[in-house]
């Protein structure tokens, strides 16, 4: 039986903790040229294509450490892997905002590393916008002399929405998120040019906030 000494052990002990060092440097800086050390107040800088989402949009963040192949942990306000309210953040660092604007709209999305507990966090900070409305029909087609209720048909709608008539800004009333209804004021009777050309056009805050 062959018989390993204590001093031996040690050797191989620290022959393998400086080979890792080594290894672990070489993962996160390159094999560019010799051993660099690990410099806490970066590691785990993360960063971002874009600072500005519409809601449901989702954005892939970036960092030296992921490239190489490393692990993070991801927060959204402080919440680890965030929640519906703030939007999601996946372990390999890809965010989905939520499907309404939350309150603040701007979001902070944090990255540590398990193994550099004391690293400085990477940070950025990413603004929640409306989706673009998008208009499908009006109906009726004709507009009456007076007072006529108008319905938008499209998607993409949110409260607060308004609709473009000849020019003004006209407030509706929220029905979906694929209808709104406004009362619009006519003095003068008229028909609605083809659909591809219908005056009226769908406007709705960059941000909103709704009331429970």
């Amino acid at each position: 039986m062959r018989v390993v000494h204590s001093r031996s052990r040690l050797r191989l002990t620290a022959l393998c903790s400086a080979f890792a060092l080594l290894l672990d440097s070489i993962l996160i800086n390159g094999c560019g040229g010799g051993f660099i050390a690990v410099d806490l107040n970066t590691i785990a800088a993360i960063t971002s294509s874009a600072n500005v989402l519409r809601v449901n949009q989702d954005l892939q963040l970036s960092s030296r450490y992921m490239a190489a192949g490393l692990p993070m942990i991801f927060s959204v306000n402080g919440i680890p892997g965030g929640n519906s309210t703030v939007g999601t953040i996946s372990s390999t660092g890809h965010y989905t905002a939520p499907a309404v604007v939350p309150n603040p709209y701007t979001v902070q999305i944090t990255a540590t590393i398990a193994k550099y507990p004391n690293a400085v966090p990477g940070s950025v900070s990413v603004q929640i916008w409306n989706p673009i409305p998008t208009l499908s029909t009006v109906s009726p087609s004709a507009i009456t002399e007076g007072t006529t209720t108008v319905i938008a048909s499209g998607s993409q709608f949110v409260y607060e929405a308004e609709i473009s008539w000849n020019g003004a800004l006209i407030p509706t009333t929220y029905v979906s998120g694929s209808e709104l209804v406004a009362e619009i004021a006519a003095p003068i009777p008229g028909t609605y040019p083809p659909r591809s050309r219908i005056p009226i056009q769908a406007r709705q805050p960059l941000l909103q906030f709704r009331s429970t």
